[in-house]
C-alpha cells in the first residue's frame, strides 16, 4: 500500500514541478515583454539579458564555519634586506616580466620604451591578455559590471512590482477544499460526522472601490453511525456577493497602489537609461586617467633617458676637469628620483588598472592591456541659457521629479479622503440545490434563492490618525515641492558649469601647448650650449619639460571629460544598445579631417 503511494506521488509531483518551471518561463516572458514595451513607448533601452534562476544550494546551518585562526596558528616570513627590489616589483606585474624582456627594468634604454609602450609590463603575447579599448570598455560592463547590473536588476523588479498589482485588479480563483470530522455523545454513545467542504470562488476588484465575488460551494456530509438514516447527504450552493463604498476609499483612490505601481515602472525605465548614460561617462573617465597615467609614464620615461645621457656627459666632462664633481652628483640625483618617479607611476597605473577591471566586473587577476583612444569629441557650441533651457526639458531624472511632486498631491487628496465617514453598499444572493434532495448536485432551485442588501455606515468619531496623517502627506508636498525647485536650481547650476568647463579645458590644453613649445626650444637652446650652461639650469630644464608635457596630457584628459560631462548634464548624451557611445548629428561633420 505505501509503495503503490509512494509511485502515484512522484510521478504527480513531478508534473507538478514541470508546471512550475512552465509557469516560471512564462513569467520570465511576461516580464520582458512589459519591459520592452515600456522601454519602447519612452524612447529607451530594455535590458537585455535574462532574468537569473537560482542554482546555488541553501545554507540551512544555524553555525556558519569562522576561520579566525589565533596569533600562534600564524606566521610571518621577514624580507631578505638585500633581495633585488627593482625585480621584485616586476615580479607584481601580472607575473611575466621575463616574458616582457624586463628582467631588469631600468638597465638600458630599451627596457624603458618597453615600459612606455606597455606600463604594467603586459606583453600582448602573455596568455590570456585582453586587449580593449574604450568601445570594447563600454560593452564589458554592459555585460558583467556591478553597477549596471544592479541599475538593470532594479528596472525589473519595478516591472515585477507592477505585474504583482495588475494580478490583483484581474479576476482572481480561488479553491479551497477542507474535510472535518466531528463528533458529540450522549451519555456515552458517541455520533460522528465526516463532512467535506469545497468553495470554487473568482474575485473581482471594482475600479472605483470595493469588489464583487462569486462562488460554488459543494457541501457533503456523512453520518457515520451504520443505524442512522439518511447518514449521506450534498448539496451545493451559487453565491454572489458585492461590497461597494460610497464615500471614504470610493473613487479612483482604490487604484492608488496600481497607479503608482504603473507610473513607477516609468520612472524605473528613466533611471534605467539615466545610469546607462552615467555609467557611459565614468567608465570612460576611467580609460581617459588609464591613458593619462599612461602619457605621464611615457613623459618620465623620455625624461629619465635623457637624464642619463646628462648624466655620462658630466662625467665625462667632470673626468675632462671642466666640471665639478658636485655637478655629477645633482645628475645622478636627478637620475635616481625619476626611476622612484617612474615606479611610483607605474604603481597608480597597476592599481587604476585593477580597479578598472573592477569597475566591468572583470578579473583581477586576468591581464589588461588599455589601447589607444579612437574617439573624437567635439566641442559644443551653446550659450548658457540654451544650454539651461535643453537640460530641463530633457534631464530624465529632474523628469521623476517633477512627476513625483504630483505623487505627493495625489498622496495628500487620498489622505484627505481618509477622513470621510465609510459609507458602503452590500447585497448578495445565493441559489442553492434543492433542499429535500440528499444529493442535490448541479441542479440548483431557483425558487430557493437567498438575497440580502444593506447600507453600512460609519461615523467619523475618531479620525485622529487620519488628521495625523494629512499633516504627513501636506508636509511631505511641501517638500517634494521644495526638493524638486532646488533640483531644477541644480541642474542649471551643473549645466552652466559643465559649459563653462570646456571652455576653460580648452583654454588650458592651449596654454599647456604653449608651454611645452616653449620649454622644447629652451631645452634644444641648453643642448646647442651645454658646455656653457650651469648643471642646475639643464636640470630645471628637463623639469619644466616634463611638468609641461604632463601639463598638455592632464589639458587633454580634462576636455575629454568636459565634453562628456556637458552631454550628460543636459542629458543630450545617447548611448546605443550595445553600450557604446551615438554620436549625435553634427558631432561627424566636426571630426572629419578638412580638405
Amino acid at each position: 500500500m505505501t509503495r503503490t503511494k509512494a509511485l502515484f506521488v512522484t510521478p504527480a509531483a513531478l508534473l507538478l514541478l514541470a508546471g512550475c518551471s512552465s509557469r516560471l518561463e512564462s513569467l520570465d516572458r511576461e516580464i520582458n515583454d512589459l519591459v520592452a514595451e515600456r522601454s519602447t513607448r519612452l524612447g529607451t533601452v530594455s535590458p537585455s539579458r535574462s532574468l537569473p534562476g537560482q542554482t546555488k544550494s541553501i545554507d540551512t546551518s544555524k553555525a556558519p564555519e569562522t576561520r579566525n585562526p589565533t596569533a600562534r596558528e600564524l606566521t610571518f616570513k621577514p624580507a631578505d634586506e638585500a633581495r633585488d627590489v627593482a625585480k621584485r616589483l616586476e615580479s607584481f606585474n601580472a607575473g611575466i616580466a621575463e616574458a616582457s624582456g624586463l628582467t631588469d627594468a631600468y638597465a638600458t634604454n630599451e627596457s624603458l620604451d618597453a615600459i612606455a609602450e606597455d606600463p604594467a609590463a603586459q606583453s600582448a603575447a602573455a596568455d590570456g591578455a585582453l586587449e580593449v579599448t574604450l568601445a570594447e570598455s563600454w560593452r564589458a560592463g554592459q555585460r558583467s559590471a556591478p553597477d549596471y547590473l544592479a541599475s538593470e536588476e532594479q528596472y525589473l523588479l519595478s516591472a515585477i512590482s507592477l505585474l504583482i498589482e495588475r494580478h490583483q485588479w484581474s479576476p482572481r480563483l480561488s479553491n479551497t477544499t477542507s474535510a472535518t470530522l466531528t463528533g458529540s455523545g450522549d451519555d456515552g454513545d458517541f455520533d460522528h460526522t465526516a463532512r467535506l467542504l469545497n468553495e470554487l470562488a473568482v474575485t473581482q476588484k471594482l475600479p472605483y472601490g470595493g469588489d464583487v465575488q462569486a462562488r460554488w460551494l459543494w457541501d457533503a456530509t456523512e453520518h457515520l453511525r451504520e443505524q442512522a438514516t439518511g447518514r449521506y447527504r450534498q448539496s451545493s450552493a451559487i453565491a454572489l456577493d458585492a461590497s461597494i463604498p460610497l464615500m471614504r476609499g470610493a473613487g479612483l483612490i482604490a487604484q492608488e497602489s496600481l497607479i503608482q505601481a504603473e507610473r513607477n515602472l516609468v520612472y524605473a525605465a528613466r533611471s534605467f537609461e539615466r545610469s546607462r548614460r552615467q555609467f557611459l561617462v565614468d567608465v570612460a573617465n576611467d580609460y581617459f586617467a588609464l591613458l593619462q597615467t599612461q602619457a605621464s609614464i611615457r613623459n618620465q620615461v623620455q625624461q629619465l633617458k635623457s637624464l642619463r645621457t646628462f648624466e655620462q656627459e658630466t662625467g665625462e666632462l667632470v673626468k675632462a676637469g671642466r666640471k665639478a664633481e658636485f655637478d655629477r652628483a645633482d645628475a645622478s640625483n636627478r637620475v635616481l628620483s625619476g626611476l622612484a618617479s617612474l615606479e611610483n607611476l607605474r604603481e597608480a597605473y597597476r592599481l587604476q588598472l585593477d580597479r578598472f577591471k573592477v569597475s566591468l566586473g572583470l578579473p583581477v587577476e586576468k591581464p589588461l592591456i588599455i589601447r589607444p583612444l579612437k574617439l573624437e569629441l567635439p566641442e559644443p557650441e551653446a550659450d548658457l541659457a540654451d544650454a539651461a533651457r535643453l537640460a530641463l526639458e530633457l534631464r530624465l531624472d529632474l523628469q521623476n521629479r517633477r512627476d513625483q511632486v504630483e505623487d505627493s498631491r495625489r498622496n495628500l487628496d487620498n489622505a484627505k479622503n481618509g477622513l470621510l465617514p465609510d459609507l458602503s453598499v452590500s447585497a448578495g444572493a445565493s441559489i442553492p440545490t434543492d433542499g429535500d434532495t440528499r444529493e442535490g448536485g448541479v441542479m440548483f432551485d431557483p425558487d430557493d434563492t437567498s438575497y440580502d442588501a444593506g447600507l453600512r455606515l460609519s461615523l467619523p468619531l475618531d479620525r485622529r490618525s487620519e488628521q495625523l496623517r494629512v499633516k504627513q502627506a501636506s508636509i511631505s508636498l511641501d517638500r517634494a515641492e521644495r526638493d524638486y525647485g532646488t533640483a531644477r536650481d541644480n541642474v542649471v547650476l551643473n549645466v552652466r558649469a559643465a559649459l563653462r568647463a570646456v571652455d576653460l579645458a580648452r583654454f588650458q590644453l592651449r596654454l599647456a601647448e604653449q608651454q611645452v613649445q616653449i620649454t622644447q626650444r629652451r631645452r634644444l637652446e641648453q643642448e646647442i650650449k651645454k658646455a656653457e650652461i650651469d648643471t642646475r639650469k639643464r636640470l630645471e630644464a628637463e623639469s619644466d619639460l616634463l611638468d609641461a608635457l604632463n601639463a598638455r596630457d592632464r589639458a587633454v584628459t580634462q576636455l575629454r571629460t568636459a565634453v562628456l560631462r556637458y552631454l550628460l548634464e543636459t542629458d543630450t548624451l545617447r548611448v546605443q544598445r550595445d553600450g557604446t557611445f551615438e554620436p549625435l548629428p553634427g558631432m561627424e561633420e566636426a571630426t572629419a579631417p578638412k580638405s
